[in-house]
Formats: structure tokens, C-alpha cells, sequence
């Protein structure tokens, strides 16, 4: 081996960086213009469908839960390192202070990081949990998407064999508390 060699590494990387091995950049392919002939374009489009068959791979229901709940409880173990309060619908605070007051419970905001998620208000005396919505929460993909956490939610305490005494979902308008029972299970309950 030479000396001029020596110390020396080639590499994909490097090689085109410097100019040693040519890339075809500037040059013209031979079929340029020439339009794809039918049988070609039904090969090509076979050959794509046979491949996306064999490479395809669709997570079961339970797996897509199951890293949801993952990315769910990751978020909130990096906002309570941050120090970042987690989200709460505007008017809810308010809200829960005239409910507590008023029907003498302790609806407070509550993370359950076990499940990924975080009640806008529970009462553990009364192991109630209440979602406040705002408008935010009227268009339908958000609906199925509350529909789903309300869902995991009571699937989950009714798995660790402590069901929810209730699940009450308020649906705001104004900020007047007309009627609220907190004795039926799922109920929706309409603030004006």
C-alpha cells in the first residue's frame, strides 16, 4: 500500500462531496419526453398495489389504545416536570367554585396518570367525575373523540373493580347553574 493512501477513508458521503465519483446531476435521461406506454403504467400500478399488500400493517384496537394511554401519560409526566398546568375549558374554574358551593361538594381538576388523562373536575368523596364543555366541544369529531375518553375512562375504573358512582358531562352556556343531579349515571346536564 502506498503512503498516499494511508489515512485515507472513502465514503458515499464524502466521495460526492469532493467530486470523485460523478453523480448524473445536469444529465438528461433517455426517456425524457417519450410518454409511458399503457401496459407500463398497468405493470407499474400492479407492482405498487402487490407491494403496499405485503408491507401494510394495521395496529389492533387494543394496541392503538394501548399507545395512546403511552403518549397520553408521557404528556402529562413532561407538563408536571415543565411545570405547565394541564388544559382547562374557559368558565370551568367558575364554574366548579358555584357548583362546589352550592351542592356543598369538592369537584377539583385531577390528573390520573395511570389512564393518561385529567378530570375537569372530581369529587373523590362522592367518586364522581364531571367534564365541563365549552363550544369547543359541539363539532362532531370532537364529540367521538370525548366519546372514546368517556368510554375509556369508565372501562377503566370498572377494570381496577371501582366503578364511577357517575360520569356527567355539562355542556356550557352561561355560567348560571339551573339544575344539576348528581345521582344518574351519564347524564348531560345543560347550564342557561
Amino acid at each position: 500500500m502506498s503512503d498516499a493512501k494511508l489515512g485515507m477513508h472513502y465514503s458515499i458521503k464524502t466521495e460526492f462531496k469532493k467530486g470523485n465519483i460523478p453523480c448524473k446531476k445536469g444529465i438528461i435521461p433517455w426517456n425524457k419526453g417519450i410518454p409511458m406506454k399503457n401496459e407500463t403504467k398497468i405493470k407499474i400500478s400492479r407492482k405498487l398495489q402487490e407491494f403496499s399488500k405485503i408491507n401494510t400493517y394495521r395496529h389492533s384496537d387494543e394496541t392503538k389504545k394501548k399507545m395512546g394511554m403511552s403518549i397520553r401519560k408521557s404528556m402529562l409526566k413532561r407538563f408536571e416536570k415543565l411545570g405547565i398546568a394541564a388544559c382547562e375549558d374557559k368558565g370551568a374554574k367558575e364554574f366548579f367554585n358555584k357548583l362546589n358551593e352550592k351542592y356543598n361538594t369538592n369537584f377539583i381538576p385531577k390528573v390520573f396518570m395511570e389512564i393518561g388523562y385529567v378530570a375537569d373536575g372530581y369529587d373523590e368523596t362522592r367518586h364522581i367525575w364531571m367534564e365541563y364543555d365549552t363550544e369547543y366541544h359541539n363539532s362532531p369529531a370532537q364529540k367521538k373523540r370525548d366519546s372514546i375518553r368517556q368510554n375509556n375512562i369508565i372501562n377503566y375504573f370498572a377494570e381496577i373493580k371501582n366503578p364511577l358512582n357517575n360520569f356527567i358531562r355539562v355542556k356550557s352556556i352561561d355560567d348560571n347553574i339551573e339544575k344539576i343531579q348528581l345521582e344518574n349515571k351519564n347524564e348531560i346536564v345543560r347550564i342557561k
